[in-house]
């Protein structure tokens, strides 16, 4: 039983090892597998298919330095609420919706440089490939406020 009990502990952590160190590929990997991907669904060269990655890995980038920073001011917003600082506040709520639209004209800016870089029968693939994601993503949320309840 004792020998048992050490084989099954020795497998479990083996399997746990190869899944934590196959959980997912390198950023390199990961990205070649993006562009090859967006290469064959939009019928573009592999340099163009590049060139789009790269505008979403560093727009990427740039909202979450936006999204720390609407952290850093909520937590601003909390400690003026706590402290009944009204100015405080105002400042807070304010920095929040600067950053906000940052994000917005951010997200604007990356589309429309993608966009510019396509033709319109491939603009349109991407159009439905994001509408389809949408539909998608708010039936699982829907799911999940039901499954909640």
């Amino acid at each position: 039983m004792k020998r048992y009990l050490q084989l099954s502990i020795l497998t479990f952590t083996l399997a746990g090892s190869v899944a934590i160190a196959n959980s997912g590929a390198e950023f390199g990997e990961k990205s070649q597998q993006r562009v090859e991907k967006l290469s064959d669904s939009l019928g573009i060269e592999t340099s163009l298919a590049q060139s789009i990655v790269e505008t979403l890995q560093s727009s990427k980038e740039h909202r979450k330095e936006l999204r720390a920073q609407a952290k850093g001011e909520v937590s601003s917003l909390k400690t003026a609420l706590e402290a009944g600082d009204e100015s405080g506040m105002a400042s807070a709520m304010d920095n929040i919706e600067r950053v906000r639209q940052e994000l917005r004209e951010l997200k604007a800016q990356t589309r429309a440089s993608i966009h510019a870089e396509l033709t319109v029968e491939q603009q349109a693939k991407v159009t439905l490939h994001q509408m389809t994601r949408k539909r998608r993503k708010a039936a699982m949320r829907q799911k999940r406020q039901l499954l909640s309840k």
